[in-house]
């Protein structure tokens, strides 16, 4: 298989679909991590929004060797200024604001492991994605499943966002319940997806392309997404102390 290289206006364009319009003086994270060459340990680069140019440039750099995945929120000028050793890809009080929001469907394959039941193809994934009333603004194949993004028309701040995100958790729980299949839990506002215009490295000699598969221009606002949405359920009554 030849070899697939990152493509930094897809990063750009993507970028700027995503983050637009955001206040230029917050900050993108990119996580990375070398696969090929076994090595777990995570590259974190926190980097100004005002140049998408530089972001796409390092996120190249990266993607040359390693998995490449971005900050889903902003990050905080604040949080930016303190050392690397202590803000690491990010904590949910470091983020600022959110672009939409997002959903991560794996389709079984050997980068998959354990006892989870995975869609078997592309279709089956997409018709789990549809099973949401609002059509996603952008539809991402990571090279290992489907990411869906349902875009804002403006950003979400993130401290708003706390009960959209925990109702949208409890709704695809709920499809992966009804139908069987499941739904990867990664709604935390912290979170971090595969970029497009990178490479999925993750099994060793076959990589794999992020790419956008499909989009449309709708943008719903949370509202109009959040009519749809379910109670996450109860907590657990905390049991007395023997």
């Amino acid at each position: 298989m030849s070899e697939i290289t990152p493509d930094i206006d897809v990063i750009k364009e993507w970028l700027d679909l995503l983050y637009g319009e955001f206040d230029k003086g917050e900050y993108l994270t990119l996580f990375a991590i070398d696969h090929q060459a076994g090595d777990s340990r995570p590259r974190v680069d926190w980097l100004p929004m005002d140049n998408y140019s530089a972001v796409a440039e390092r996120a190249v750099e990266l993607a040359e060797t390693c998995d490449v995945w971005v900050g889903t929120a902003s990050r905080t000028a604040e949080a930016a200024s303190r050392p690397q050793r202590e803000r690491g890809r990010g904590r949910a009080a470091d983020c600022a604001h959110l672009p939409g929001l997002w959903l991560d469907i794996d389709i079984e394959g050997p980068g998959h492991k354990g006892s989870y039941r995975l869609p078997p193809d592309v279709a089956v994934a997409r018709a789990l994605i549809a099973r949401f009333p609002i059509e996603p603004t952008v539809v991402v194949h990571s090279g290992g499943g489907l990411q869906a993004w349902w875009l804002f028309p403006e950003p979400l701040p993130a401290a708003e966002a706390g009960e959209l995100l925990d109702r949208w958790a409890a709704t695809w729980a709920q499809y992966g319940r009804e139908t069987g299949w499941h739904v990867d839990n990664v709604f935390d506002v912290a979170r971090v997806m595969r970029l497009p215009g990178t490479v999925n490295r993750k099994i060793q000699g076959d990589p794999r392309p992020v790419v956008a598969i499909e989009s449309c221009r709708l943008r719903p606002n949370p509202s109009d997404i959040d009519v749809y949405l379910v109670d996450p359920p109860a907590p657990e009554p905390a049991q007395p102390a023997a």
